[in-house]
């Protein structure tokens, strides 16, 4: 299990620097992965001050060409999969709307269920249930016989191929 890194400013500069090193290192090669594996024109340019220059990667040559390469695209080629922090907030906040009601329906259906367990087991009565709880009761009853319907047609079937395979004359 890797433990969780705290990201902070390091004030020590000579651990900044070997962290530096050691994180640049780990960056280009992963880069450089991406690249061969995934098939993807990628670049870095890092500026810091303690190197004499900035870092380039793969190399300034191919760097400037992969540039205006894009630079020649399109507009609508450039900005086609760009996204605008505003838009990546909503589309961020939509699935997790999305899972929030997948979150809310399975916790209404175990809530049904357990109701329908103290019904059953006569701790509580129908009669003392709301409208919004019988209808909710109601719809989980339905799901679940249609579930068992399904299973009950799913075991006649299985158990029908076996008796019909069992009963077929023998192959001479």
């Amino acid at each position: 299990m890797a433990r969780r890194l705290r990201l902070a400013y390091i004030v020590n500069g000579f651990k900044r620097k070997a962290t530096y090193k050691k994180r640049k290192n780990e960056m280009l090669k992963k880069l450089n992965e991406l690249t061969i594996l995934c098939g993807v024109d990628a670049a870095i340019i890092m500026y810091i001050s303690f190197e004499s220059g900035p870092v380039i990667w793969p190399s300034a040559g191919e760097v400037q060409q992969r540039i205006t390469r894009f630079m020649n695209l399109p507009h609508v080629e450039q900005t086609q999969r760009m996204m605008s922090p505003e838009s990546f907030v909503e589309e961020r906040i939509q699935k997790l709307n999305t899972r929030l009601l997948k979150v809310k329906k399975d916790n209404r259906e175990r809530e049904m269920d357990a109701l329908m367990h103290k019904i059953i087991t006569g701790e509580r009565t129908i009669n003392s249930l709301r409208v919004i709880d019988q209808n909710d009761l109601d719809w989980v009853l339905t799901t679940n016989l249609v579930k068992i319907d399904n299973m009950a047609e799913e075991i006649m079937r299985h158990s029908s191929t076996i008796a019909s395979s069992d009963f077929a004359p023998a192959q001479l």
